[in-house]
């Protein structure tokens, strides 16, 4: 068995990744489209994650349309 402490700062908690993910968007979108993908989120929250792991991977700044 190994010793591994949740706070160990290779292991980013839930709060914290999901924090990273907000900043993320942030750069990635615009405001109308952070607004668009929280509309979203609501009605199919799937779509949305799918949204935001291709925004950030292909990681185009401005990009609304």
């Amino acid at each position: 068995m190994s010793n591994q402490d949740p706070h160990d700062e290779k292991n980013p908690t839930d709060a914290e990744v999901t924090a990273m993910k907000e900043q993320a968007m942030r750069t990635l979108l615009a405001p109308e489209a952070r607004l668009r993908l929280n509309n979203v989120r609501l009605v199919k929250p799937d779509l949305a994650a799918m949204v935001e792991k291709l925004s950030s991977r292909y990681g185009i700044p401005g990009k609304t349309a």
